[in-house]
């Protein structure tokens, strides 16, 4: 089993989405979310403040198609492996089934299903794990809750996640830049991209845009800075590249979005 919020801690992995318009100059549809979205992008290795980017085998492709503003699917190739996820939705638009499938082995593939019960949600992986989520009326996640592990999220004004709890521990605190999230159009609720879809951490960009993060070390009883985004935007907000940050005491792969386009 793999969640999204696993990608928020030390021993665990991420990867990443985004949003609107026809190019990387066009207009933002005026609210409207193109068929698809594709990002051509490279990984690099980091470590610590030694920035020895060593590229990946070759230069990736996430593609992102929508329904009527509704995610459907993501399809990676290239890279170090590649990997395809499904949503498919119910009569009342509401997520019942997201299956992941590797082009490598069965790698990280799972399928998972959710019921729902007023503001509480059942998911059910196909490997016997059940995680109980809670929402609110925007679908933003407030808990997440399994046999040995329980979240909370809190938000900002702007509907942000800026704090995850861990057991009612601070474990790790976010900041955003003004600009219109990636997600900003999509319908989708706020719980799926979050907590099922492994996207590099840019999954919190739903409301505003990713910018930094802080992770608490509890040997030093502190925080320091984990990993951030920086966004290169057209003329109408919207983001046509950018590149990821590790702290200086961090290490592993970092992603350079070379481009983004609407289509």
């Amino acid at each position: 089993m793999k969640t999204f919020f696993t990608s928020l801690l030390p021993l665990s992995a991420l990867l990443f989405t985004l949003f609107s318009c026809e190019d990387s100059e066009s207009s933002d549809h005026n609210g409207e979310l193109p068929d698809q979205i594709i990002i051509s992008y490279n990984d690099h290795y980091q470590n610590g403040e030694n920035v020895n980017y060593a590229p990946a085998p070759s230069e990736a492709t996430w593609k992102f198609n929508y329904s009527e503003k509704y995610l459907t699917g993501i399809v990676a190739k290239g890279g170090y492996y590649g990997w395809t996820v499904t949503v498919e939705y119910d009569d009342l638009h509401r997520v019942e089934r997201l299956t992941k499938k590797s082009d490598h082995q069965q790698f990280d593939e799972f399928s998972v299903e959710f019921s729902y019960e007023d503001d509480l949600i059942i998911a059910m992986y196909d490997n016997g794990d059940v995680y109980e989520l809670t929402v609110d009326e925007s679908g933003r996640i407030l808990s997440y809750n399994g046999d040995e592990e329980s979240y909370s999220y809190k938000y900002d004004s702007n509907d942000n996640l800026i704090e995850i709890y861990s057991d009612q521990v601070l474990i790790r605190k976010f900041e955003y830049d003004a600009h219109k999230g990636l997600f900003s159009y999509c319908l989708t609720p706020q719980w799926v991209i979050f907590q099922f879809i492994d996207l590099s951490d840019l999954n919190l960009c739903i409301s505003s845009n990713y910018k930094q993060s802080y992770l608490f070390v509890p040997s030093s009883d502190n925080f320091r800075d984990y990993n951030g985004y920086d966004f290169k935007y057209n003329g109408n907000g919207l983001p046509v590249s950018g590149k990821e940050w590790l702290g200086e005491d961090s290490f592993g792969y970092s992603m350079i979005i070379e481009s983004i386009k609407y289509i």
